[in-house]
C-alpha cells in the first residue's frame, strides 16, 4: 500500500480524467470499469470503500441521457430514452465521488435536466458535458483555456453532431489538468 493520496477514477473508461495525477507522480491512482483496460475491473455499484480517497472522479455512463439516443427515437425499431435507468448510477457516482475530500461528477449535456433536480446545477457547462464538484474553483479559472479551445460538437449540415474517433469518451486534457491544478492547490502539493 502506497503512501500517497489516493485518487479513484470512477467509471473511468479512456482513463483521461486522471491522466495528469499519473503523469505528475504524486498520487496514487486506480481506475475502476466493468469495461476497457482499468487498474480494478468491477462493478462501480458494488464498491466496499472504506477509505477516504483525495479525490475522486466520476464519469458514470451516458448512453441513457445522450443527444444520440434521444435521436434514436425517431428512427424505426429505436429504443426511447430511459433517464431513470442513467440516474441510477448518477446516484452511484455522486455517492461513492462525494466520500473523497475533494471530487467531480461528470456526464452529458443532456443529463443536466435530470441530475440538476436531485445535485444542483452543475459546476461547469462546456460543448456537450457538464460536470458537478466540490472544487473551490470558479468557472472563471477555467476561462483561459475554454476560450481558445475549439468546439468539438458542432453540428453537421446533414445532422447531429459529429465527434472524431474515441473523442466522445475522452475528458478533454485541459480540463483533466485544470481539475489536476485545483486539487493539488487545494492540497498544498503544487
Amino acid at each position: 500500500m502506497s503512501d500517497l493520496p489516493l485518487v479513484m477514477d470512477l467509471f473511468s473508461g479512456t482513463g483521461s480524467a486522471t491522466q495528469p495525477f499519473v503523469e505528475c507522480g504524486k498520487h496514487r491512482v486506480v481506475r475502476i470499469d466493468i469495461a476497457g483496460k482499468p487498474d480494478v475491473r468491477a462493478d462501480v455499484r458494488h464498491l466496499p470503500l472504506n477509505c477516504r480517497p483525495e479525490f475522486v472522479w466520476a464519469s458514470p455512463p451516458c448512453t441513457e441521457f445522450s443527444q444520440l439516443t434521444f435521436l434514436r427515437v425517431y428512427h424505426p425499431g429505436g429504443l426511447p430514452p430511459q433517464p431513470e435507468k442513467g440516474m441510477e448510477l448518477v446516484r452511484v457516482a455522486f455517492q461513492q465521488a462525494q466520500r473523497a475530500r475533494w471530487w467531480c461528477v461528470e456526464n452529458v449535456r443532456r443529463s443536466e435536466q435530470f441530475i440538476a433536480p436531485e445535485f444542483g446545477a452543475p459546476w461547469l457547462r462546456k460543448d456537450a458535458w457538464c460536470v458537478w464538484s466540490n472544487l473551490p474553483v470558479g468557472i472563471q479559472t477555467w476561462g483561459k483555456w475554454l476560450k481558445g479551445r475549439a468546439a468539438r460538437s458542432k453540428p453537421t449540415p446533414s445532422g447531429p453532431p459529429r465527434y472524431r474517433t474515441g473523442d466522445r469518451s475522452k475528458i478533454p486534457r485541459e480540463l483533466a489538468e485544470a481539475v489536476h491544478r485545483a486539487v493539488c492547490e487545494e492540497a498544498g502539493r503544487a
